[in-house]
């Protein structure tokens, strides 16, 4: 009988764990990566002019469509699975229109030799998961595997831009 409750009570307090621990790494996010603008370079990948560069077409590319996209590189994703990071930090910074849910997010950890594109519901047709990953696999992997981070995140965000715009001629975006 005490052995059911010991059990009944550490399966009603998993999820707070579970919790505890996920807000605890919220909290680092928050701490340790505010949004300070379209390219947030926490890892130090760029050089002054490459994060200028991709800030300006980043800044064209909302005013140009709507849309939002987002850089981010990172120290750490501290123990969390990227897809689960890029998600988080996306909606933490409000990437994208809120109602519309367009934003995109490339989120980039060397450390963990990880990166993601991430994107919202409202661009999803048009930018699948497939589209994406090809993005990742050919056009920007390569160049951070040469260490020319800001090379391989400029042809990425290039290709992205490009995809959307094809999209939209077919009417998908």
């Amino acid at each position: 009988m005490l052995r059911r409750l010991l059990l009944a009570l550490s399966l009603c307090l998993a999820p707070l764990a579970l919790a505890a621990c996920h807000s605890s790494r919220t909290e680092k996010l928050d701490e340790t990566l505010p949004f300070v603008g379209y390219v947030v370079d926490q890892a130090h990948l760029l050089s002054d002019a490459e994060g200028r560069a991709l800030t300006d077409r980043l800044g064209r590319f909302q005013r140009e469509t709507g849309h939002q996209m987002a850089v981010a590189t990172v120290t750490s994703l501290h123990g969390e699975a990227i897809a689960s990071f890029s998600l988080t930090l996306a909606k933490r910074w409000g990437v994208g229109r809120k109602h519309v849910d367009d934003g995109i997010l490339i989120l980039v950890a060397p450390n963990e030799r990880k990166a993601r594109i991430e994107v919202g519901r409202g661009l999803e047709q048009a930018l699948p998961n497939d589209s994406c990953q090809e993005v990742l696999d050919r056009t920007m992997i390569p160049s951070f595997r040469k260490g020319a981070f800001g090379e391989g995140l400029a042809a990425g965000v290039s290709a992205i831009i490009d995809r959307l715009a094809a999209a939209e001629r077919k009417g998908a975006a």
